[in-house]
């Protein structure tokens, strides 16, 4: 969620709740798994701190398998969860990051064994004919208090999935994965890196590193190798939750908020030949508020759509969307889609027909109560329909929120015109308030 006032002096910034978010249009069915009340199949599940939390799930698909991954605080490590197909339950957890560890080493003893906790991952997902290729990459907190960022990848080969040994893709010194909020160093690093996959297999990574901007890598060979890292072109803004897309032709559009001052923008810059050149940024938000949140979608050919939140006028919180449909070069103004409703951390997506689809975290009055809305466009983006409530995110079972989380969603298609979501928060389980847990969720609705 953006930085927002809640009736005290402007510039105090929201402590960023706990949901985090992956979104898919599925047509999957998850098999048998507890869930919670109308909150959907559990995925994984935690305690309710720092040390045993599960935090920060992602999700991609690759048309026949939903893959989720998340970060585990108790074993300080990256998880994922593959279908086995699109009949039958979810596969057994999956450790990415178990080569990275001392086996049977968890918890505070972890990191007295020299293993901090590797932390919010991104994935992605590359068909290759019969097989797919799936990509993780996440951040890693090394020795002494440097964050770097680490990938690996696996082919799905016979229904199995084995992780390559992870790869440092930073590479530095500095904390790969931070940002700057007014000058000084962002809590919030979870959604300060993203990762892409080009149409050829092309792998592309970005993300923030503190003072020194915003840094791109990219592997020509599968993910095997990845070059020196180029730092991006974002002139004298702070980015942060940079997003990172790919569209048919192979063009890379790279989105940030600018966290430099209380009134920053989104800017967007396009390199055409695989990173090796950038565009200069292009200010698409220009308001008065904090704009904040990026996400990145393709409405066909040269039709390039943008999403964030905003405070303009609004201390809540509100969804704008700005339209290209030259490539990038300009965009429409910005036009606000989320209204009745407030809130932010906003992602799009295009399914098969054409439909827009963007959710949203929705924030009510007083700040108190927060779920998870929709808006649906049928004519590229130029109108949308009245946000609703996702249904079984509204829950009361949450109890709680944790500080310093939250993903700007991900939305994928496949065939179906169901939605799904993959969510995290912190419950009670009945009659039993004092010790809440940790969990995280998929959802799945279908919107009217």
């Amino acid at each position: 969620m953006s930085p927002v006032n809640f009736g005290a002096s402007q510039g105090v910034v929201l402590k960023r709740f706990f949901i985090s978010l992956g979104i898919a249009v599925l047509g999957l069915l998850l098999g048998s798994c507890s869930r919670g009340p109308n909150a959907g199949v559990e995925i994984a599940s935690g305690g309710a701190d720092s040390l045993s939390a599960v935090l920060s799930p992602a999700m991609a698909t690759d048309g026949s398998h939903w893959y989720i991954v998340w970060e585990d605080r108790k074993t300080r490590g990256i998880w994922l969860r593959r279908s086995q197909s699109a009949a039958s339950s979810e596969g057994t957890p999956i450790d990415v990051t178990a080569t990275l560890r001392t086996p049977g080493v968890e918890g505070p003893a972890a990191a007295l064994a020299g293993k901090l906790p590797s932390t919010s991952p991104v994935i992605a997902v590359f068909p290759k004919g019969n097989s797919s290729r799936v990509y993780v990459a996440w951040q890693e907190l090394l020795f002494p208090q440097n964050l770097e960022i680490y990938l690996s990848y696996a082919e799905l080969a016979q229904e199995t999935l084995q992780f390559k040994k992870p790869i440092n893709v930073s590479s530095n010194s500095g904390a790969s994965g931070r940002s700057l909020l007014f000058g000084k160093e962002d809590g919030a690093t979870d959604g300060n890196l993203d990762l892409a996959i080009g149409p050829a297999g092309q792998v592309y990574v970005v993300w923030t590193e503190g003072q020194k901007g915003l840094l791109f890598r990219r592997s020509l060979d599968g993910g095997a190798t990845f070059p020196v890292s180029r730092r991006l072109p974002v002139g004298d803004t702070a980015p942060r939750f940079p997003k990172l897309a790919v569209d048919g032709q192979g063009n890379l559009y790279v989105a940030w908020a600018d966290a430099s001052v209380e009134s920053g923008d989104i800017f967007l810059i396009k390199s055409s030949d695989g990173g090796e050149t950038w565009s200069e940024p292009l200010n698409l938000s220009n308001s008065k508020g904090f704009s904040d949140a990026p996400s990145i979608a393709f409405g066909g050919p040269d039709t390039v759509l943008v999403v964030y939140d905003d405070t303009t006028d609004d201390p809540l919180g509100h969804v704008n969307i700005a339209r290209s449909t030259d490539g990038g070069r300009t965009f429409s103004a910005p036009k606000e889609i989320s209204a009745p409703k407030h809130g932010g951390y906003p992602k799009i997506a295009r399914d098969a027909e054409g439909r827009l689809v963007v959710a949203f975290m929705e924030v009510q009055a007083g700040g108190t109560q927060r779920s998870l809305a929709f808006t649906i466009s049928t004519d590229g983006g130029l109108s949308f329909s009245s946000p609703q409530t996702i249904p079984g995110t509204d829950l009361p079972a949450i109890t709680k929120v944790l500080s310093e989380a939250g993903r700007p969603f991900q939305l994928a298609f496949v065939k179906s015109k169901e939605f799904a979501i993959v969510w995290n928060g912190l419950f009670a389980e009945p009659g039993n308030s004092k010790t809440p847990s940790s969990k995280i969720f998929f959802t799945r609705w279908s919107p009217n």
